[in-house]
């Protein structure tokens, strides 16, 4: 399991230039990030999963954003055809719903990382876990090698080179 910041912005050109810019201005580290327009269009969600979420966070309080903290799973999967119809597979056999996912090609050749958010987080954390589908937690995403013990490592999907 995972943080990751939903936050709100006005869907108007420049806005999310200038939220990216705070975060950097701050030294934090994007690791994946998603933008979706919501309702009548006038404003949008931005999913973004970073690095450091407190400093993230203090970033965002300095810039007056407006955003809230959610729990969702990060699963790698084979980079195929069907990679990700097996683990949707998998969540549906148990009748576990998505709310969203967004998911990315990473830079080590032939894996995929999908970003889940679920009703049930522990629930489908359970069925993947128990399929032994390798996720990332909270933990995978600092930026200290040697405070961190990753299961795989994220330097190869994300790269801290990423420029969004």
């Amino acid at each position: 399991m995972i943080r990751q910041l939903v936050i709100t912005l006005d869907n108007k050109p420049g806005t999310l230039k200038a939220c990216v810019g705070q975060l950097a201005a701050q030294g934090v580290d994007i690791k994946a990030l998603e933008v979706t327009e919501r309702g009548d269009g006038e404003h949008g969600d931005v999913h973004l999963i970073a690095s450091d979420i407190e400093k993230a966070m203090a970033a965002l309080d300095r810039g007056s954003y407006e955003y809230v903290v959610e729990d969702v799973l990060a699963v790698e999967m084979d980079d195929r055809v069907g990679g990700l119809a097996s683990i949707l597979d998998l969540l549906a056999s148990k009748n576990i719903n998505l709310r969203y996912l967004y998911a990315f090609i990473t830079r080590v050749r032939g894996k995929s990382l999908a970003v889940f958010s679920v009703p049930d987080i522990a629930a489908a954390a359970g069925v993947l876990a128990e399929a032994g589908v390798p996720f990332a937690s909270k933990e995978d995403f600092g930026d200290d090698d040697e405070k961190y013990k990753f299961k795989f490592n994220l330097e190869d999907h994300f790269g801290k080179d990423f420029i969004w």
